[in-house]
């Protein structure tokens, strides 16, 4: 486990630790790995005797299907789940340093700039200040 927390690993190892490298026995995604847009390692029906499994093998129960942007591998996309898909498709890190916030999963989706929320839900994105057309980045100075 060591190796997951070198710091030169690139940012999935440090959202989902060492699944980022390889998912786990008993689990698989796409890619091996878990991705940070694409989700979490999700959980096989039956034992996978492998680390790094892309699909689950065969079993007399189906895995559920593989969700993109399913980041904490609940088999549900979120409200916050789907921004971070969101910001993480559109280059989000070029959208300018308010907006970085959004990269971070423990925030809730009602504390982002550029949402707006009623009784807990969004009620409005309103992205009109994010540098999404941007070639350049757009951080303010300091």
């Amino acid at each position: 486990s060591k190796i997951c927390t070198l710091p030169h690993l690139s940012h999935p190892t440090l959202e989902f630790g060492c699944n980022a490298l390889l998912c786990p026995t008993s689990t698989y995604h796409p890619y091996g790995g878990a991705a940070s847009y694409l989700g979490a390692c999700a959980t096989c029906p039956s034992s996978q005797p492998h680390l790094g499994s892309t699909s689950c093998s065969s079993s007399t129960t189906p895995p559920p299907p593989f969700i993109v942007g399913d980041l904490d591998g609940d088999n549900v996309v979120s409200q916050r789940e789907v921004l971070r898909l969101l910001y993480t498709v559109t280059n989000g890190v070029q959208w300018g340093s308010d907006y970085a916030i959004w990269e971070i999963m423990t925030v809730h989706e009602c504390d982002l700039p550029g949402i707006s929320c009623k009784m807990g839900q969004i009620a409005k994105i309103d992205l009109k200040e994010a540098c999404l057309c941007c070639e350049e980045y757009r951080y303010e100075e300091e």
